[in-house]
């Protein structure tokens, strides 16, 4: 399935054309863009206070039933490879941040199972 970033209509830079096909998308991929003033935020808030992990949400979810761990799996990978925002990225280049689209990798997911225990 394939990726819907940069469908936007956007003039190529060498030709001239509006660029819809699935190289220019992927060369977009690749580009590096400021932050939004809400992930500025963060960003300066992780560096005063690193590592606390503030911003992130956690949770719980309670499953009933038998759970089938390779199609959840998989369907976990399936969410991350066609949405982009989970693969966004921040990285840093002569101290101003900037954000970027990871490649998708297939992400292995940890299983701990406490049904053995009382």
């Amino acid at each position: 399935m394939g990726s819907y970033a940069g469908l936007h209509t956007r003039k190529d830079e060498q030709t001239a054309n509006i660029c819809y096909s699935r190289e220019c998308i992927m060369n977009e991929q690749k580009e590096k863009f400021g932050l939004t003033h809400p992930q500025q935020r963060i960003w300066y808030t992780e560096k005063l206070h690193p590592g606390t992990g503030m911003w992130n949400n956690a949770g719980t979810l309670k499953v009933k039933g038998r759970l089938d761990y390779p199609l959840l799996e998989k369907a976990v990978n399936m969410f991350i490879n066609d949405n982009e925002s989970a693969r966004l990225r921040i990285g840093v280049k002569d101290n101003a941040p900037y954000q970027y689209i990871a490649d998708y990798k297939p992400l292995k997911l940890d299983l701990l199972d406490f049904t053995e225990r009382t």
